[in-house]
């Protein structure tokens, strides 16, 4: 038989467990949306291909509205 406060130490590990994951993952995924937008930003596209321009330019304004479906 399992007393009362063991069981709610492993409760209170795991949900530590869980939460610095979900921390991290929510730094990781900040971090990429960071870089996805330093990349496709349309101050920094190339200046000799205008397609290219286009094409980055879409993809950046794609980065942001993906922002509003992160929780």
């Amino acid at each position: 038989m399992t007393s009362y406060s063991c069981y709610t130490g492993n409760v209170a590990k795991y949900s530590y467990h869980m939460i610095s994951h979900s921390i991290c993952l929510w730094h990781q995924v900040r971090a990429t949306y960071k870089r996805a937008l330093l990349s496709f930003h349309p101050d920094r596209a190339s200046g000799s291909d205008v397609r290219q321009q286009v094409e980055d330019e879409e993809k950046f304004k794609l980065v942001l509205r993906m922002k509003d479906k992160i929780p």
